[in-house]
């Protein structure tokens, strides 16, 4: 039996309905099918390439080489006008975050989302757990994360906009000037996530695909990996963690992480998740511990999904031997 990953697996998530009507949800709920057809896509590539080799090397070439593809798939869906937020340019979902950093304001009220739309709720809560984080009068909080080697690596900056100062144009990603004349909409009292050095988000991103070499080892040495096992299940999590707090664009990258983490959780698990909805704002409000407990909470694994390891090898095998895929699909799928 093949895993199959279907919309089921993309909630639509709340951060993303700002208004409060239902009929524009449902526009956006359509972009789960889009998702879903890239997922299978990417997997059935990555079950041939993993098919056919045996070292933790490879293996994380092989989920980086997924995570490049599917960058490139969001990329491809912008250019061709399908998924495209108005006035949006599709470029900047390949413009990479470089040196500087990039920011997510927090605090509900600003960009015209409605009160008490989805969007509105979802940040009036993640607003509070951030602000549970600062102690005292501090003005940042610095979230770090352990890998598994044991090292320790700067994730994001949890900060209070009246500490910025001079560093705002830094930290809002543009020029003085622009920042001016954004002024009266940067309010002193905000709360927002600020991303990790260059330097370490290359190292949180890497430190994800060895997490999961490391499950896919596992799994091909037992022949099956249990979803529900809690050492599991931690592993994946701080994996899904370090690479959201690893971004590399300034744009699309939710998409591109929801996608890879249902086919990497399908592959190492041999079953389809349902990716929690506000997995991207609990990965960069939470610190690590909470974001583990909120996984082990609220990612499910899709009933039926999860076939036994004789009809995975068999699958495995039958998809290897088939080779390259007709080359007529459309020019929005997985490039191999």
């Amino acid at each position: 039996m093949t895993v199959r990953i279907t919309a089921s697996s993309f909630p639509t998530p709340d951060l993303v309905k700002t208004t409060n009507n239902p009929a524009q949800w449902d526009q956006l709920d359509r972009f789960a099918a889009v998702q879903a057809e890239a997922a299978n896509t990417a997997l059935e590539a990555l079950d041939e390439q993993l098919a056919t080799v045996s070292t933790v090397e490879d293996r994380t070439a092989a989920f980086e080489g997924l995570y490049q593809k599917l960058a490139d798939w969001r990329y491809r869906l912008a250019v061709e006008g399908r998924v495209t937020r108005p006035s949006s340019n599709a470029e900047t979902i390949r413009t990479p975050i470089g040196d500087g950093s990039m920011s997510y304001r927090l605090t509900p009220s600003v960009a015209g989302r409605e009160s008490g739309s989805p969007a509105h709720r979802a940040l009036t809560k993640m607003e509070r757990v951030a602000l549970g984080q600062f102690s005292g009068s501090a003005d940042r909080v610095q979230h770090q994360v352990t890998l598994q080697d044991g090292r320790t690596i700067n994730g994001n900056l949890l900060m209070r906009t009246e500490s910025l100062g001079e560093q705002a144009a830094d930290v809002f990603g543009a020029s003085t000037q622009q920042m001016a004349a954004a002024a009266p909409a940067v309010a002193p009292d905000e709360t927002i996530t600020v991303t990790a050095s260059l330097d370490d988000r290359e190292i949180l991103r890497r430190a994800a695909f060895e997490q999961l070499a490391g499950l896919e080892t596992k799994r091909a040495e037992t022949g099956d990996l249990d979803p529900a096992d809690p050492q599991n299940r931690q592993a994946f999590a701080d994996a899904t963690y370090c690479l959201f707090q690893g971004p590399e664009f300034r744009r699309g990258t939710d998409a591109t992480m929801r996608v890879f983490v249902a086919v990497a959780h399908a592959r190492v698990f041999d079953a389809a998740p349902v990716v929690p909805q506000g997995v991207d704002l609990d990965a960069m409000v939470r610190d690590q511990q909470d974001f583990r407990d909120t996984m082990r909470d609220q990612l499910r694994v899709i009933p039926g999904g999860h076939p036994t390891s004789q009809e995975r090898s068999t699958s495995a095998g039958e998809r290897a031997a088939r080779g390259s895929r007709d080359s007529s699909r459309s020019s929005t799928a997985i490039q191999r």
